[in-house]
């Protein structure tokens, strides 16, 4: 049996002379322009990732209602579990004069008010899916529960969720 030998293909493209100077001047400048486009978008916008770097996650909770009188609010989600320390909760009522704080909770803990209550119902000492909230609602007022994540000084959940 005869082996077939290796035959040195000829390249497709074969460039005949060098690139004219002036193709080459204009590759050097669209790649210098590139390059000043880079360290321009780098030092608008590394300061800006840099200012929020050391700050934490905020969670984003996510509260479902529960027809029981008076009514109970579930924690449906909660993305990252922090401790019950790192929160406050207040309850507010409004109507067409105003709002008025009527609870609050801070730093949130099994604890119940006259308005407001909340229950770790796991145990845990985490915010976590299950836990519950118990809020007295006043029909003649729209009640809002807000919670706070202390650490960020955020609002990261609600009820009645924004709309």
């Amino acid at each position: 049996m005869k082996i077939p030998r290796l035959r040195s293909r000829k390249p497709e493209f074969r460039r005949r002379r060098v690139p004219q100077p002036a193709a080459r001047r204009l590759l050097f400048a669209s790649l210098a322009s590139g390059l000043i486009l880079l360290v321009a978008l780098a030092v608008v916008f590394l300061p800006i990732a840099l200012r929020h770097e050391g700050n934490p996650t905020i969670p984003l909770i996510t509260l479902e209602s529960v027809p029981t009188n008076p009514p109970d609010l579930v924690v449906t989600r909660v993305p990252v579990e922090r401790p019950l320390s790192d929160y406050r909760v207040e309850y507010w009522r409004d109507n067409d004069t105003g709002s008025r704080l009527m609870a609050s909770i801070g730093p949130l803990q099994n604890r119940s008010t006259a308005l407001l209550s909340f229950r770790d119902m796991d145990g845990d000492g985490n915010l976590s899916e299950l836990d519950e909230f118990t809020v007295a609602i006043d029909l003649a007022f729209r009640n809002r529960l807000l919670i706070f994540y202390t650490p960020a000084g955020k609002i990261v959940g609600g009820w009645p969720p924004a709309s």
